[in-house]
């Protein structure tokens, strides 16, 4: 029967990662053993593992334990108000300038329907006869108002 396990290069190579994954194994055990607690603190890891204790470990550190749990849950539960306050304010935010951003687009869409019948009576007012004269007396006008307007907040 040995024979036959020999001959068979299915079982070789079998035996062959058995053997390999033994070897692997003892050295990483190895290496472990030799780092001991110190491998989470050369990784930048900042958990720092708990002394284990037997299981008749003394109720004062178990209640220990308790109260320090205890404390960092209620600043859990600090911060978790802290983020939902804050998560509600953003989308109180959000609505209010959504708001405001749907105001100004409304504001823009008659702005330039107002603006678009302007520019049709314009054209149609200057392809009509004796448009010039009108265009020339418009622009006039237009230009005295902005004048008296620098006029007037530069002297006051």
């Amino acid at each position: 029967m040995k024979s036959q396990l020999v001959d068979n290069p299915r079982n070789e190579k079998s035996s062959y990662l058995v053997r390999l994954w033994a070897v692997k194994s003892k050295s990483i055990n190895a290496k472990l053993a030799h780092t001991g607690s110190n491998m989470r603190r050369t990784n930048n890891y900042p958990y720092q593992p708990l002394n284990q204790q037997p299981s008749g470990s003394s109720p004062v550190g178990h209640d220990a334990l308790e109260a320090e749990n205890e404390r960092a849950a209620e600043e859990l539960k600090q911060k978790i108000g802290a983020l939902k306050s804050l998560t509600i304010d953003i989308g109180n935010e959000v609505r209010y300038q959504d708001k405001l951003l749907r105001g100004i687009d409304d504001d823009m869409d008659r702005t330039s329907g107002f603006l678009g019948n302007t520019m049709t009576r314009v054209v149609r007012l200057a392809k009509q006869g004796g448009g010039a004269r009108q265009m020339c007396y418009m622009f006039l006008f237009v230009l005295v108002v902005f004048l008296l307007l620098w006029l007037t907040l530069k002297f006051k």
